[in-house]
């Protein structure tokens, strides 16, 4: 094997992966028209804007303190898993006697807007977060206490709630008590309340719709 040979070996092997794995998403990512709601598909017409509820300045704070290694922000297609099916964790699924529809849906890229990162995770040591503020909410009522609260508690101590977690305790951000939250608590906490993504998307970008 001569030099030429070794050298366009090495430039394959190493460029074509970052070619698929990272150029052509970069562009297709950058190059993102908005979905639009269709009368034949969705019943109306529009634009599709995800709106988050709630603040994204804690995303730093989430990155800082490793969440992403141990928690998804991706609900995978049925073929590639069981997210789809797990209690809330895609969504909420339909509820005649309470008029809920199924909210249930796979992660899209316009779920991260406003986000300059997508914290789509490392690995699900713990549960995936895409909707973790809609578990959060019902067991804040089932405690009687504000969903803030609830995610403080978690953040303070999390095998007060859950004897079994492996989440690391982040009473450092806190001074003293789960109730005497520091400003890194409240925001990180606020960032968690924002996970949820149950509003209504376009049936282009839906496969449970199409």
């Amino acid at each position: 094997m001569n030099f030429k040979t070794f050298l366009f070996g090495l430039t394959v092997a190493f460029g074509l992966p970052w070619v698929f794995a990272i150029a052509i998403p970069y562009v297709q990512m950058t190059n993102m028209q908005p979905p639009e709601f269709t009368e034949a598909a969705d019943g109306f017409d529009g634009v599709y804007e995800f709106k988050r509820a709630g603040r994204t300045d804690g995303a730093p704070i989430y990155a800082a303190n490793g969440c992403a290694l141990c928690h998804t922000q991706l609900i995978r297609p049925s073929y590639a898993g069981t997210d789809m099916y797990r209690d809330d964790w895609a969504g909420v699924p339909a509820n005649a006697a309470e008029g809920i529809e199924d909210s249930r849906r796979e992660t899209n890229p316009f779920d991260f807007e406003g986000e300059s990162y997508a914290y789509i995770g490392q690995g699900r040591v713990g549960q995936d977060l895409s909707n973790v503020a809609i578990r959060a909410a019902r067991r804040a009522a089932e405690q009687g206490i504000s969903t803030e609260q609830w995610f403080l508690n978690h953040l303070y101590n999390p095998r007060e709630l859950n004897y079994l977690s492996v989440c690391s305790s982040m009473s450092f951000m806190f001074e003293g008590s789960a109730d005497k939250p520091k400003p890194n608590a409240k925001a990180l906490a606020a960032y968690l309340m924002s996970m949820r993504k149950d509003n209504v998307i376009p049936a282009a970008i839906n496969p449970r719709q199409k």
